[in-house]
């Protein structure tokens, strides 16, 4: 977090700093239910446990994309 808060503009990091806090509560809340849901699709035991793996890595992969693509399309920061 101190370092995208380091490369925000210093009048954004009231707001830099609400999305990140956004974005951790948001896995901390989403993570485990999703992980129980793939568990329970997968019918419990191994198959859940790698149900549910599955479905983290690729959420976490979509976040990623989704992170370089915003950061490919917007503008490079002035340092004033």
């Amino acid at each position: 977090m101190t370092a995208i808060l380091q490369a925000a503009p210093q009048d954004h990091t009231g707001t830099v700093g609400g999305v990140t806090d956004l974005a951790r509560t948001l896995g901390t809340t989403l993570g485990p239910a999703v992980a129980a849901l793939g568990w329970a699709l997968g019918s419990g035991g191994t198959n859940g446990l790698r149900t549910g793996v599955a479905a983290l890595t690729a959420l976490t992969l979509a976040a990623f994309t989704a992170l370089l693509t915003a950061a490919r399309a917007s503008p490079p920061a002035s340092t004033s």
